[in-house]
């Protein structure tokens, strides 16, 4: 056992097994806490969906996806009398080779045929005690159900499932559970998630009332997986891998590793804390019975971190070694997963279903994902919960608690496509874009398929467009009369195998309907003509804004953002390189503010800025940089956005000004740094400026300003822009991403003024 206090936890100083009496709750229940009994999203209800059967198309438009067929997608009010959310799944596979889902809901669990995967059809619906939290695993021909509800175990007879007759036939032991485990191969059941520890019964004898065998009561805990090994050291050993804790699981989080071999008599031989730990979930071994993933469900939230799994090395089960946290960068929680042939499936809650590439146990990369979950990745407790890939077919089926039971397929990966021509802006009075479309070997489109959806701002659903087969895989997009200014694009296409696809896959392309950017501000921070440092809220007591060449120090950037060498920007603390961070540290808050710009010359404008912000040491009110707009001349501010995060090198930014429907006739921005903590020190450094709006009519070429001249002053903007430029930018004149003698040329071609 691994040395170190546990804290806040009660002990059985007595297990009456021999008397077949259960212990008395030793352990705190784990979900009083738990965010999803707080805040539950409401269930989605609507028709069921079938591949090549439903109209419409609505579950391909609604769920993103790569390399993940849909083929049948059971809303909750399908699968459950009430209609009541969802919650985890298990799979069933006949002694005729038929396959169900059993799928687990707030009222009871439901029975699905799926055997051919785009028909799933209910077949039948075993009530149980209310729940948020359902369970169900198999043995043999028996299913065995248990929830936080109380009430024991459920055990349901399946000999007959094909013939439709389901049947409960029993209910042993008492209370509630939040898990069931079970290996198949010692016949071991164990109730977890119960408050007594881990609650081990013998199946093998009497399936339908198994009898106690022991209890380990050492820890809460959540879930486990019962693994008899099959290859390496510890071949013949049949040991419980326990997620868990004390005080229900959120003190002390790690994981258990308890000897089974013995079942009368488990034997803990080690836990492993590992980092970011938050609370540990749930976990499975890796195919080479080596490794062990497992999901810490709050370890994203409590840390920032994205959407990761824990990676342990359990060879030595006395001396297990974590590895590594791998995140795919998502920032979504994790929640469920299993292993199959070298292949991770994982239920990530808001971001649905993601399938890893396993044959670097240690580096998993993911290959697949199906999304659930169309409101985005935030990090909340909504979305999919659990996913089960053990079928003989390769079916896979995943549960979700709003949109019920998907079942899956694994499909042709979602071609990818690149633009011979840039469409970062679309003509508004109709454009031609040609689009290469990138398909896997040996995966065709069906040409007369490729459509393009296009949605402006004033359009209530998108207009869908067919696109000309030019050659091999390219095709030619002709777009309508669109409006001016935020536009969405995506295509869809069908394969030759007849797989419908969403491109790109992770969802719509942002857009714009115009001519490009007409540049009104452009300020690369060489003199202090648009700004003023201070303002009447602030109350720095140490360094204020200085217009400076940053020196390299630790509280400033090594140089300035605007491309060549040795350019000022503005900085909080200016200092000497060879001084310690402290003695120029802000303290307090200081404000950078523009002079007034008339909104009349603005539309739909957007704010560009490159920032650098970095924060040390720890605060009861955050430090930051806020970035601000006034239109009553700095009377009020309105937030745009507060950075938080540290970072070392410049970060561009852009904001859309009429998002904040401002009224009023001019603009203030503000960029307010602000130490908040007495033990922190905060750096800020701005650079490039640049205020720029849509141009919505085709603009003379060299007008560079809108007002229907080319003269002087569309000669002093092509001037300040000189330099790369970004897509968009009316001042490179012929397009090549440079501001330069060529386009002042034609700018002087084009002189009328």
């Amino acid at each position: 056992m691994s040395p170190g206090l546990r804290p806040i936890r009660t002990t059985l100083l007595t297990l009456a097994i021999v008397l077949g009496i259960e212990p008395t709750t030793v352990h705190v229940q784990a979900h009083d806490e738990d965010p999803k009994s707080r805040a539950m999203m409401p269930p989605v209800h609507g028709p069921a969906f079938h591949r090549g059967q439903s109209q419409g198309g609505i579950a391909g438009q609604i769920f993103a996806s790569d390399g993940i067929r849909l083929e049948s997608w059971l809303p909750p009010n399908i699968t459950s009398p009430g209609g009541a959310n969802g919650n985890d799944c298990w799979g069933y596979t006949s002694p005729s080779g038929r396959e169900y889902a059993l799928m687990g809901h707030q009222d009871g669990l439901a029975i699905v045929e799926v055997t051919i995967p785009n028909q799933a059809t209910v077949i039948d619906f075993i009530p149980g005690p209310e729940s948020i939290w359902r369970d169900v695993k198999t043995y043999g021909t028996h299913a065995y159900i248990v929830t936080e509800g109380g009430q024991g175990v459920q055990v349901i007879d399946l000999s007959e499932v094909d013939q439709g007759v389901i049947d409960l036939v029993n209910t042993f032991g008492d209370g509630a559970a939040h898990n069931v485990v079970i290996d198949e191969k010692s016949g071991l059941l164990a109730r977890a998630g119960n408050g007594k520890g881990l609650i081990i019964h013998d199946l093998k004898i009497d399936p339908v009332n198994p009898e106690i065998l022991s209890i380990w009561p050492s820890a809460y805990v959540h879930d486990a997986q019962i693994h008899t090994f099959t290859k390496g050291p510890n071949v013949g050993r049949t040991v419980a891998f326990c997620c868990g804790g004390f005080n229900g699981g959120f003190v002390d989080p790690q994981l258990f590793i308890v000897d089974l071999s013995d079942p009368k008599n488990p034997i803990e031989r080690s836990s492993i804390a590992y980092p970011f730990a938050g609370y540990s979930h749930q976990g499975w071994l890796a195919d080479d019975e080596r490794h062990f993933y497992l999901d810490d469900e709050f370890d994203e939230t409590s840390n920032g971190l994205g959407t990761g799994m824990h990676i342990f090395d359990i060879n030595d089960l006395d001396e297990p070694e974590w590895i590594r946290r791998s995140t795919n960068g998502s920032s979504a929680i994790s929640h469920n997963l299993y292993t199959r042939d070298g292949m991770i499936y994982a239920a990530n809650y808001t971001s649905g279903l993601r399938i890893f590439d396993a044959t670097n146990p240690r580096d998993p990369v993911e290959t697949a994902w199906f999304d659930t979950f169309p409101d985005g990745d935030q990090g909340s407790y909504s979305g999919l919960w659990s996913v089960y890939c053990g079928f003989a077919s390769r079916t896979i089926i995943a549960s979700d608690m709003q949109r019920g039971l998907f079942v899956l397929s694994i499909g042709e990966p979602t071609p990818d496509i690149e633009f011979i021509d840039d469409p970062t802006f679309i003509e508004p009075t109709g454009d031609s874009i040609r689009v290469r479309f990138i398909t896997s070997e040996g995966v065709g489109l069906q040409s007369d398929s490729v459509r393009a959806r296009i949605l402006d701002s004033t359009m209530e659903a998108p207009v869908i467009i067919p696109l000309q087969h030019v050659k091999a895989d390219v095709y030619l997009l002709n777009t309508p009369e669109l409006a001016c200014g935020k536009t969405t694009l995506r295509f869809e296409a069908t394969s030759a195998e007849d797989t419908e696809f969403m491109i790109p896959a992770i969802g719509p392309l942002d857009v714009w309907s115009a001519f490009g950017w007409q540049v009104l501000i452009e300020d690369p921070m060489n003199d202090e003509t648009n700004w003023t440092v201070g303002w009447n809220d602030d109350n720095t007591t140490s360094h204020r804004w200085a217009l400076t060449t940053p020196s390299g120090a630790s509280t400033e950037p090594a140089q300035d953002h605007t491309p060549g060498v040795g350019g000022t920007c503005w900085v909080t603390s200016p200092g000497d390189p060879d001084t310690p961070p402290e003695e120029h540290d802000l303290e307090g808050s200081t404000s950078l503010v523009s002079r007034p710009f008339h909104m009349a010359d603005f539309d739909r404008p957007q704010l560009q800025a490159a920032l650098w912000f970095q924060t040390s040491g720890f605060g009861l009110e955050p430090d930051q940089l806020r970035v601000e707009a006034s239109e009553d001349d700095g009377e009020n501010w309105i937030l745009i956005e507060s950075i938080l995060t540290s970072s070392t090198d410049w970060t561009n930014h852009t904001w859309p000004l009429d998002e904040l429907e401002l009224q009023g006739d001019t603009l203030r921005i503000r960029f307010q740094a602000i130490d908040a903590g007495r033990d922190t020190t905060v750096e800020a450094a701005i650079d490039d400026v640049r205020i720029q709006s849509l141009f919505c009519a085709r603009p003379i070429v060299g007008d560079l300003n809108g007002d229907g001249l080319v003269n002087g002053a569309d000669m002093g903007i092509l001037f300040v822009a000189w330099g790369p430029s970004s897509p968009g930018n009316l001042a490179d004149i012929d397009g090549n991403g440079l501001v330069d003698s060529a386009d002042l040329g034609q700018l002087l071609i084009h002189w009328n003024g």
